[in-house]
């Protein structure tokens, strides 16, 4: 559908099987209820992103302070609203652009997320040896799922990629994202270093709740 924007849905093709005006409004009306089952959790985990990227010092350490009435990170939080305020204007008018920035990034960031779960068993044997250590055939069963997750995550990204060629807009827009979160990274991991911060045990262990 990326490609080909004036294009159906699934969603068309499904109203277009009744004439029955209430129920193709049941249809729409469905489809965008589902969204409630996301946005409540994206408000938590979007600022619990930024708090936890100032905790391992990778991002200023003020959006890591936590409010003492309502024990939340407040600055963490008014970051993120104000980040969603110039996203909706950024895509303002373009759905789709707006569907395809956030989901593009989401599986790009996923996908990172199933190749380390892949590679952990034998990266970090120590930390594996403390879960469930399952395995078929030998493999660990992190292994499998991280490489069945990274493979389907690729795969969705690369027609997302292929439909973006239509319009390299959007491929330098995604580039642009993606690139400030890696200077930032390599900024703050040389501060960190030259603070005396060791970098490599940041991530070694979940801290304590």
């Amino acid at each position: 559908y990326i490609r080909n924007p004036s294009g159906p849905i699934l969603p068309a093709f499904a109203c277009a099987l009744t004439t029955n005006h209430s129920v193709q409004m049941l249809i729409a009306v469905s489809g965008a209820i589902w969204l409630l089952n996301d946005i409540p959790a994206f408000f938590l985990v979007c600022s619990r992103l930024v708090f936890s990227w100032s905790f391992d010092r990778f991002f200023p350490e003020k959006f890591a302070e936590v409010n003492d009435r309502f024990h939340s990170p407040h600055y963490a939080i008014l970051l993120t609203m104000l980040g969603g305020f110039f996203g909706v204007w950024m895509a303002y008018g373009n759905t789709w652009v707006a569907a395809l920035d956030t989901t593009f990034l989401y599986i790009f960031a996923i996908m990172f997320g199933c190749l380390s779960a892949a590679v952990l068993p034998y990266i970090r044997r120590d930390i594996y040896e403390k879960s469930p250590s399952i395995e078929i055939g030998g493999v660990p069963l992190m292994t499998i799922a991280g490489v069945l997750g990274f493979t389907g995550n690729f795969f969705l990204l690369l027609n997302a990629a292929v439909g973006m060629v239509a319009d390299l807009s959007n491929a330098f827009f995604e580039c642009c994202w993606m690139g400030i979160g890696v200077i930032l990274f390599v900024a703050f991991w040389n501060y960190n270093r030259k603070r005396g911060v060791d970098t490599s045990k940041i991530y070694a262990e979940i801290p304590p709740a």
